[in-house]
């Protein structure tokens, strides 16, 4: 599903209508449906609606209700430094194909985890904290 604004032209003014529309296949075609037409999107400005339909539906997202309480300040970050290292690592950790040399040592074997990912974090962790000494 997505958010659409749609044009419609009546006489010398152009209005924007907003809707919500969903993307189905049907028979082999892609077909839009509009799940919702929440009406024009000045006066959905204009009283505030828009605003308080968009908060409605954050409280239902976890993710988006976490950003929106940061915003607000009921949520505080303590540190955002870990993200350059973290960044630099990974690359460092493509370029020397790690996934590649690691996936050859445990071969077909079948493991209950992702092997790559549980070293790329331990050496990044151990990384990590000796870049803080």
């Amino acid at each position: 599903m997505f958010v659409r604004v749609k044009r419609v032209r009546s006489g010398a003014k152009t209005y924007e209508y907003v809707q919500v529309v969903e993307t189905r296949r049907d028979k082999g075609r892609v077909q839009q449906h509009i799940v919702a037409n929440l009406g024009r999107l000045d006066l959905l400005l204009e009283t505030g609606d828009l605003d308080r339909v968009i908060s409605g539906l954050v409280a239902h997202s976890k993710t988006l209700h976490l950003v929106q309480r940061y915003r607000g300040g009921d949520v505080v970050a303590e540190s955002d430094k870990v993200w350059g290292p973290v960044l630099v690592f990974g690359r460092l950790w493509e370029q020397l194909e790690m996934p590649r040399v690691l996936a050859g040592i445990v071969g077909r074997k079948r493991l209950g985890f992702d092997f790559e990912r549980a070293i790329f974090a331990i050496v990044l962790q151990r990384t990590l904290e000796w870049l803080e000494k």
